[in-house]
């Protein structure tokens, strides 16, 4: 995108959901415009942005993965160190 002078790039945004916008490549949170839009200031020039949209439930579905991914091992390490005292204390037959 190619400004002549400083304006305003608006994004209509009326459920204000979790739009976030890569600029420059560093990721920035968009400004409140107009009331419901979200919208970037753009200087002079010629620009990049990227809009990105993250809904709620990403972070609320990614928690809930790593969660279960740490159960899972945390399950199956206990149950390693578990088997290998009962395999150690197991009485061995004498020859």
């Amino acid at each position: 995108m190619n400004r002549t002078r400083k304006t305003v790039l608006n994004l209509p945004d009326f459920e204000r959901a979790r739009w976030y916008f890569l600029f420059y490549s560093k990721e920035k949170e968009p400004m409140i415009t107009y009331g419901t839009f979200r919208g970037v200031v753009l200087e002079p020039g010629q620009h990049t942005v990227v809009w990105k949209y993250i809904p709620s439930i990403y972070h609320t579905g990614k928690m809930i993965s790593v969660g279960s991914a740490l159960y899972i091992l945390l399950v199956v390490a206990v149950s390693g160190i578990a088997y290998g005292r009962r395999r150690h204390m197991a009485p061995r037959p004498r020859a």
